[in-house]
Parts: C-alpha cells; structure tokens; sequence
C-alpha cells in the first residue's frame, strides 16, 4: 500500500472514530435533557379554576405539571376504546362486575365537539402549584391513585364499592359486586376504593 493511502487510511479511521464519539456524546446529552424534562414534568400539583357564571370555584389535586391542562377534562376516542377495552376484559374474566361496569360510567363517555371543547376551555383554567394541601379530615389520592381510580378497573372498583355498600339495593347485586372485589381486586385496591368510598381519599379538594 502506497503511503499516501495509507495517511488516507489512517485520518479517515480516526475521523469515523471521532464521529462515532461525537455521536455518543450527542445521544448522552439528549438522554440526559429527555430524563430532565420528564423529572419535571412529574414535579408539582394541579390547580384547576372552574368559572361559573361570574363566580370562581378552585380545586386542587395531585396530578402532576406534564398532566396538569385541559387533556384532564376531554376524552379521545382511542382513550375511550381503550377504557371499553379494560372493562370488557374484566368481565370475561369474572361476570359478576357486570353490574358495577354497567355504573361505572364508562358507557356514557363520549368525545367532545370543538364548540365544546372551546366552551370548557374558556371555563377552566389550569395552573401547576408546588403542593396542594390536604383537608384535615382526609388526604388526596396520591399520582398513582389517580392512575388507578381514572382507569377501567378503578371505574369499576369504585361503582363496585358504591353498590356493595347501597343497602337499597338487592342482595343479588350487592352480593355480585362484593365477589367482584373480593376477586379481581387486591387487598390495598380494596382499601384504597374504601377510603374513597368514605372520602377519606379525595380525587380532588376545594381550595379558597
């Protein structure tokens, strides 16, 4: 191999070798920016202000800075499916959550018209405070409580609990409710649904 091709060689390694380190440092830096901005938006509480008619109504939860807007008040078709989806799935697996799916609210879900969605936009406002302050006699759902309560099977654990405890109702459909629990939720969902149930554990507080 003649010199020159062999200096050729050699500066065109160490530019691709060079390229490759650069590279690296580039996917390291985006990383670390990505973990950064997904760190903070989990930080904070959501602060959610309804006007109604010329009166201003505050509520305060934990649902983080990266959820904390209008997305919380409208539902996607694709997010509905997905919660149709859940259920049904539930069901196959024990029938007896019949009745707490059919309360669960799930059905009446529907995707909102843009006139709507403009009418609540104009109506709610979203602000990310550091903390919300819990009631004295309750505390708020944590971030991941409100995952669950928010999903199919929270949907339905909380109709479920709602049911069981209704001494209106028929032996029947409180007995299917309460097997419902019993088997396809674990002791600390149960806990967790009863807290709510009692409103010990608040989706959301009023704030002044």
């Amino acid at each position: 191999m003649r010199v020159s091709s062999l200096l050729f060689l050699i500066v065109f390694i160490a530019a691709c070798n060079g390229g490759k380190d650069e590279l690296e440092k580039r996917n390291n830096e985006t990383s670390q920016v990505m973990l950064l901005l997904s760190y903070s938006r989990s930080l904070g509480n959501c602060k959610k202000t309804t006007k109604t008619n010329d009166k201003e109504n505050s509520v305060c939860s934990r649902w983080p800075s990266g959820l904390c807007n209008h997305d919380l008040l409208f539902f996607t078709s694709g997010e509905i499916s997905k919660l149709l989806s859940d259920g049904n799935d539930i069901i196959k697996q024990n029938a007896n959550c019949s009745d707490a799916f059919a309360q669960s609210g799930i059905f009446s879900l529907r995707t909102s018209t843009y006139q709507e969605q403009d009418n609540v936009i104009r109506d709610n406002r979203f602000e990310v405070i550091d903390n919300c302050v819990s009631p004295v006699s309750a505390r708020l759902a944590t971030f991941e409580e409100l995952v669950f309560l928010s999903s199919a099977k929270g949907r339905i654990g909380k109709a479920a609990t709602t049911l069981q405890s209704n001494l209106f109702l028929s032996a029947p459909i409180r007995g299917r409710s309460t097997d419902c629990l019993r088997t396809e939720f674990s002791e600390n969902e149960r806990k967790l649904l009863e807290d709510w149930l009692a409103k010990r554990v608040l989706e959301e507080a009023n704030i002044q």
